[in-house]
């Protein structure tokens, strides 16, 4: 989906989407743009549906379980990525065995993500959670992450990131790499169950 669209836009998944199982299926596409939202602002993505990455076979091949395989081959897909967008609102889905990143934001401002499930096995490799690049003004709150990386994770320029009432683990807890100020994240009993 790439942008711009109408103002307000909504994608309700009621269903489950699934991608494909095996990597080899991606050949000649960039898994990178699965589920791929692209300039687009204002959208709001609700519904009580699930996403299902298929990420088994896809960690079945990572360099991190397999030592022998090199880690600069093609990166697995992420669940669901936006780029570029502004006025996000994730609610209410379950994102489940994403082959790497669950949701992630790349160069996004004003993004609410809350009441999501994000699952996948403990040993899932590079399978993060909530992945922010470059990113302001976001809002993480009420959300269940289980999954074999980290819950949170930041790189790049983000600020104004708050993060709220998230239940935490198996996966690293929260973590954030050169992020500029202000970082707001509350890690008391009461807040974050890590």
């Amino acid at each position: 989906l790439s942008g711009p669209c109408k103002k307000k836009l909504k994608l309700l998944i009621a269903g489950t989407i699934v991608a494909p199982a095996s990597p080899d299926e991606w050949a000649g596409r960039d898994p990178m743009k699965w589920l791929y939202i692209y300039g687009v602002d204002g959208l709001s993505v609700s519904g009580g549906g699930t996403i299902d990455g298929v990420g088994q076979e896809w960690w079945a091949r990572s360099c991190k379980r397999k030592k022998t395989q090199p880690c600069n081959t093609r990166p697995p897909p992420r669940a669901l990525h936006f780029e570029e967008c502004r006025g996000v609102s994730v609610q209410g889905v379950t994102l489940q065995n994403g082959p790497q990143f669950h949701l992630s934001f790349t160069r996004c401002v004003d993004v609410k993500a809350s009441f999501l499930r994000l699952v996948a096995p403990a040993d899932s490799p590079n399978t993060d959670g909530i992945h922010l690049n470059d990113s302001s003004r976001v809002q993480i709150t009420d959300n269940l992450i289980s999954t074999g990386d980290d819950c949170v994770s930041m790189v790049g320029n983000c600020s104004d990131v708050r993060v709220r009432d998230i239940s935490c683990g198996p996966g690293h807890g929260i973590r954030y790499y050169s992020c500029a100020t202000p970082l707001y994240y509350s890690l008391n009993p009461a807040a974050a169950r890590i």
